[in-house]
Order: C-alpha cells, then sequence, then structure tokens
C-alpha cells in the first residue's frame, strides 16, 4: 500500500495517475479509496476525462456518474478515442463525428421504457426476480410491496412506485428510508 502524508493536491494526483499509467491497478485501487477525497483535475496534468478512465479501468466505477459527467465532458473537449470507449461501454450513448464537430445523444432510462411492459421494462433495468412472498408494505403508498430495494435492508416498495420515483421523477437512486445507495440490478421483485 502506498500512503502520501502529503496536502499537496498536485503530488496526491500525480501519484494517483502515474499509478495507473504504470498499469499498478491494485495499488490504484488502494490509493484511490485513500486519497480519494482530495483527487483533483489539473488541465496541466491530466484532462478530467482521461482520470475518468483510469478510475473506471479500475473497476467499479459507475461511468455514468454525476449525470453522465465523463462522457459530457469527453465530448465537450473532443477527447475522441475516449467517447468512443464511453460509447461502447454503453449503449445509451449515440455519437455523431464529423470532422472537428461531436455530436451526442444519450437516452434516458425514462425514454428507454416509454412503452414498454412491465416484463420488458424488468429485462431492461436487469431486476432479478424471486418466486418467494414478500409480507411488507410499500413506504410510498403502504400497499403491499413486491420489489426489495437491496439486500442490506428489507426496504421494500411496489414496483409502481418504483417507476414513478426514480424514472419517471429522475430521483437519485437511493433508498428513500436509509439513503443507502441503490440499483436496480440489486432490487429483487418478488412474483
Amino acid at each position: 500500500m502506498i500512503t502520501i502524508y502529503s496536502t499537496n493536491i498536485f503530488i496526491i494526483t500525480t501519484s494517483f495517475v502515474e499509478l495507473c499509467r504504470d498499469n499498478k491497478l491494485d495499488e490504484a485501487k488502494s490509493f484511490y479509496e485513500q486519497h480519494k477525497n482530495r483527487l483533483k483535475y489539473d488541465s496541466d496534468l491530466s484532462k478530467k476525462s482521461d482520470l475518468n478512465f483510469m478510475l473506471y479501468s479500475l473497476g467499479g466505477v459507475d461511468i455514468r456518474a454525476n449525470d453522465d459527467q465523463a462522457f459530457k465532458e469527453g465530448c465537450n473537449l473532443n477527447h475522441v478515442n475516449i467517447i468512443i470507449w464511453l460509447a461502447q461501454m454503453c449503449s445509451d450513448y449515440e455519437l455523431t463525428i464529423v470532422g472537428y464537430n461531436i455530436n451526442y445523444k444519450i437516452t434516458s432510462l425514462k425514454d428507454k421504457i416509454k412503452d414498454k411492459s412491465r416484463d420488458e421494462i424488468i429485462k431492461i433495468l436487469n431486476i432479478k426476480t424471486s418466486k418467494e412472498i414478500l409480507t411488507e408494505k410499500c413506504f410510498i403508498c403502504l400497499d403491499d410491496a413486491n420489489l426489495k430495494l437491496h439486500d442490506k435492508h428489507d426496504h421494500c416498495m411496489c414496483f409502481d412506485c418504483m417507476i414513478h420515483l426514480y424514472i419517471n421523477n429522475e430521483k437519485p437512486m437511493e433508498c428513500g428510508l436509509c439513503k443507502a445507495p441503490i440499483s436496480y440490478h440489486k432490487m429483487t421483485l418478488f412474483i
């Protein structure tokens, strides 16, 4: 493990970038966890999308975080290699590159599930299903719940309230009760 006892943000960020560039990903992961609140983007050191690319290579990093900021910044800064790579990773990104002009579109989840059946939505969102019986109540409408939000707690809601809250209203993906981060692929629908 590498420990840097410096408050100099440039030294910390440079060290992280060098670990990534040298393909020392285990060390970079550890370093990132230790210093993530102090990592900063420096225009002389690295472009923002380059650092996001390095972070993603560490694994477990959401390339769609912060309202798709890495992709948008890459497009705005004409980082063609980065945005092509991101578009290959995410089917919601559409690119048209003509000369130096980059046009992009990001398909929203709301548009993706529009006019889809419940089964199609479950497949699109990659929600697990279970034939077990759920006896909880939805914390929004207080009807019988049929969707467990995450494995950490027994916080449940109904599928319709989940669609309304998280997709139609584009609320942050966190449990409405405990504020734990949630994602669709960790949800379980009881059918």
